[in-house]
């Protein structure tokens, strides 16, 4: 009985280290397409900027520059070297930069229906294997 605790417990923890490695971890970025995905590490529009030498705008016609201070979000935009990339935080389905219950809702519904754009997946996907299964689900989960 001790021993299962211990294994139990051991797991858990690895699992908490794991997902605190995610949010704390150094500044994590995927170009893919026309998106720049990013970790829910609540980093600032700042911090993208300076870690990746662009510039982040809150319209597609990249005419407004975001706040510095505010969190890097879905559905803002990145320009570098003349490039526009669609910001995606994986897990932010509401462009707030982070993963909140009304995220997570919305990942349930959309085990409901299937995916619709390549956006979405990428949002979906948290795990980066290419698939939204329960395993992202419960990473979204775990992550609030």
């Amino acid at each position: 009985m001790k021993r299962c605790f211990v294994a139990v417990s051991s797991i858990v923890l690895l699992f908490l280290l794991g997902v605190y490695a995610l949010g704390a971890g150094s500044f994590y970025s995927e170009y893919s397409g026309n998106y720049l995905i990013l970790l829910p590490d609540s980093k600032t529009n700042k911090d993208l900027s300076s870690s990746l030498g662009g510039v982040v705008y809150t319209d597609s016609a990249l005419t407004l520059k975001a706040a510095d201070s505010s969190v890097a979000a879905t559905g803002r935009y990145f320009s570098l070297s003349g490039k526009k990339y669609e910001i995606i935080v994986k897990g932010d389905k509401d462009g707030d930069g982070f993963v909140l219950y009304s995220d997570v809702s919305s990942a349930k519904n959309a085990f409901k229906s299937s995916l619709s754009s390549v956006r979405d997946m990428h949002i979906y996907d948290v795990n980066r294997d290419g698939k939204f299964t329960a395993t992202d689900y419960v990473w979204m989960k775990a992550h609030i």
